[in-house]
């Protein structure tokens, strides 16, 4: 946000930098557990925008957890504003307009696959918590 018009998309020295875990025996309750603590909400309902080639699946998988699927850039970039969830491969404007609304976006279809993935099992399985002292004295134990 602090860079006005700049797409929010990171390049290769900055994907590796983590700012955020979570911890599960699930990968991806972990990964959706890691979301939630660098500050993204993932969506449980709504609309899925959908940009670039070869997300196919990824419509089906999102129709399939309830959610109303559209694909490509939109006429009006204001009606961005409505997604809950946007997928935008090809990084167009449409990221800027997700990021200053506050709407969970994802820039690579590898981490396409892991959001949905992890919404679905957010969605089957409740979340627990565990301390960090208790791992920690079990596995010293």
């Amino acid at each position: 946000l602090k860079f006005r018009g700049v797409l929010p998309v990171l390049g290769p020295e900055m994907r590796s930098t983590g700012e955020s875990m979570g911890i599960s025996p699930d990968p991806y309750l972990a990964f959706y557990k890691a979301q939630l603590g660098a500050g993204v909400r993932l969506p449980t309902e709504g609309r899925a925008r959908l940009i670039g080639e070869g997300l196919d699946p990824m419509a089906e998988q999102l129709s399939a957890l309830g959610f109303d699927v559209v694909r490509g850039l939109p006429s009006d970039p204001e009606e961005v504003a409505a997604d809950a969830l946007l997928i935008d491969i090809e990084h167009t404007p449409a990221l800027r307009r997700a990021l200053e609304e506050g709407i969970a976006y994802v820039t690579t279809a590898e981490a396409a696959a892991w959001t949905i993935r992890s919404m679905a099992r957010a969605a089957e399985q409740p979340m627990q918590v565990w301390a960090l002292q208790d791992l920690y004295s079990r596995h010293k134990g």
